[in-house]
């Protein structure tokens, strides 16, 4: 799926300005601060276990607190040396958690099984659909999970803030559409693909099981997905809000 251009994202940024209303004209992420009881163990798991490397922190932060950070995935993860909000040992799904997404949930679980990290496995059945779920713990027994990941569809639910990137939301379905300007009387952030993130969350998206999908993956039933019906109504719905050009 093509992304928004960054054209697109500047005219929303400074339609939203204008207007003195809508969300914050944000980007993306940029990291996660994590407090935690010893830095050197921390480290060690999120560089030699999920693979993060080490990066150069401000020379002012090295001079007045204890801490590292850390990038991946495009994520950055900043470690602070403190007293973590005490949480329980117990691996329970529906904790709160970060979540990666791998191709192979069986290669990852050997892996943890390899060096002895406790996990939890689960899966989720919708429609037809079938995500596996690896749950564990850092040393601060915050929970990370590892899910195969593109197979659940992203559905905006408001479709209202969904018409600026109406070639996003036509691609979803696999109908390549023409682009629309967007319009200073249809409210909606710079790209279909980022309502469909904020609205659809893992409650809305799964209703057999409702302890903490975050991320899917995806995989072909016959020729056309089952979702891809939904989508399209998605992409058409999107479209029908954009004024005519």
């Amino acid at each position: 799926m093509a992304a928004c251009t960054a054209q697109a994202l500047e005219a929303e940024k400074n339609m939203l300005h204008r207007r003195g209303s809508g969300h914050l004209a944000l980007r993306s992420v940029n990291h996660i601060s994590k407090v935690c009881s010893s830095v050197d163990a921390s480290v060690a798991f999120y560089r030699d276990i999920l693979g993060f490397i080490v990066i150069k922190r401000p020379q002012s932060f090295e001079e007045s607190f204890e801490g590292c950070w850390l990038w991946r995935y495009g994520l950055g993860l900043h470690l602070i040396k403190g007293k973590p909000v005490p949480r329980s040992s117990c691996i329970d799904p529906k904790s709160d958690h970060l979540s990666f997404q791998a191709d192979s949930l069986e290669e990852v679980e050997a892996q943890l099984a390899r060096r002895g990290v406790p996990y939890v496995r689960q899966k989720v059945v919708e429609e037809g659909i079938v995500v596996q779920q690896l749950f564990f713990h850092d040393p601060d027994n915050n929970m990370i999970e590892v899910c195969n990941c593109d197979c659940l569809p992203i559905i905006p639910i408001d479709l209202a803030r969904c018409s600026t990137c109406t070639t996003e939301a036509a691609a979803i379905a696999g109908n390549p559409l023409p682009s629309l300007p967007p319009s200073p009387h249809v409210p909606g952030p710079a790209c279909a693909l980022q309502a469909q993130q904020e609205a659809c969350s893992e409650d809305e998206v799964m209703s057999e099981s409702r302890d903490s999908m975050d991320s899917s993956r995806s995989e072909q039933y016959g020729t056309t997905p089952r979702w891809a019906a939904a989508a399209g109504a998605t992409a058409a719905a999107a479209l029908a809000l954009a004024p005519p050009s």
